[in-house]
This record gives structure tokens, C-alpha cells and sequence, in this order.
């Protein structure tokens, strides 16, 4: 997210939670750039920490904190581990 590299960004999340998404990846890396380039407007987004709350098997619930917009964000995060790699799973909300 560092460098607004939407691939990258994709690539984060699990093969089920892209399919609940029912975007194709053209779409998705659009719909990202589009919102990157709206948050921009505002003052961008900023991750400033990223702290494990658990890790159960393939799960881990992360909590982060930063700014949307200049203003203050935390927020919790679910991971499920997939071929070796965490992802973002976003079927776990």
C-alpha cells in the first residue's frame, strides 16, 4: 500500500475473498487506483502500526491504527494463511 500498487494490494487478499468480491482483476486494479487517487484529495490514508491480536492455525486477527483523511483510524484485520502467505480474509467479518 506503501506504493499505491493496487497488483500488490490484490494480491493480499484470499482466493475466496477475491471471488466474493465478483470482480475480475481488471476491474478491481481500476476500482483501487480510483480510490487511491480519491483519498489523495483528502490527505491519503497512513498505516502507522500493524499489531498481532491472535493466531489460531491458519487464523490471526490484527489490530491498525493510522489516518484516513488526516483523521484517526483503528480498525481490526483478518488473516488466513494460504500456500505459506497471510491474506486478508475478508469472509471472516
Amino acid at each position: 500500500m506503501h506504493d499505491r500498487d493496487c497488483n500488490a494490494l490484490i494480491d493480499s487478499f484470499s482466493a475466496e475473498s477475491l471471488a466474493a468480491l465478483g470482480l475480475g482483476r481488471g476491474a478491481l486494479v481500476t476500482d483501487c487506483e480510483a480510490n487511491f487517487q480519491a483519498l489523495q484529495q483528502f490527505g491519503g490514508i497512513t498505516i502507522d502500526e500493524f499489531k498481532v491480536i491472535s493466531v489460531t492455525g491458519p487464523r490471526a486477527v490484527v489490530s491498525t491504527t493510522g489516518r484516513v483523511a488526516g483523521k484517526p483510524l483503528i480498525g481490526e484485520d483478518h488473516f488466513i494463511r494460504q500456500n505459506g502467505n497471510w491474506k486478508v480474509d475478508l469472509l471472516a467479518y
